[in-house]
């Protein structure tokens, strides 16, 4: 459906859609698996850019190489296994890795759910004892 996606007619006119998907909230480590990216402490890990990377969690984006990804390269770059793509993904049809915003925080929002939900059934359980 990506790819090619589906005919329609509408007055008599003939259109093709197709699904893409933008703003995916999601974290580094799904974005490495999703779209089999380098890691953290991988060589062009940065999924916004092209900077190389020194190590773990370390990208300098005041370097020459910085430049942010260039969308319709990305696609031949994981064809390629390349620039931080170790293969491609068929997920690249629908989504690009630039167009995800990186928020690493479900860990906090999980603490938080587990606490509230630990606290209201703490609650419930204190209730049936009365």
């Amino acid at each position: 459906m990506c790819a090619e996606g589906f005919a329609i007619s509408v007055d008599g006119k003939q259109w093709v859609l197709r699904a893409l998907f933008e703003g995916a909230v999601v974290d580094f480590e799904a974005l490495r698996n999703l779209f089999q990216m380098a890691g953290w402490s991988g060589y062009y890990g940065c999924p916004k850019c092209y900077a190389r990377g020194g190590g773990p969690l370390q990208w300098t984006t005041k370097s020459s190489d910085s430049k942010p990804r260039d969308e319709t390269q990305v696609a031949n770059e994981a064809r390629n296994a390349d620039m931080g793509f170790r293969g491609y993904s068929p997920l690249l049809q629908l989504f690009l890795p630039t167009r995800c915003h990186i928020d690493g925080l479900h860990v906090c929002s999980e603490g938080v759910f587990k606490h509230l939900l630990t606290g209201m059934v703490a609650a419930v359980l204190c209730l049936t004892y009365i």
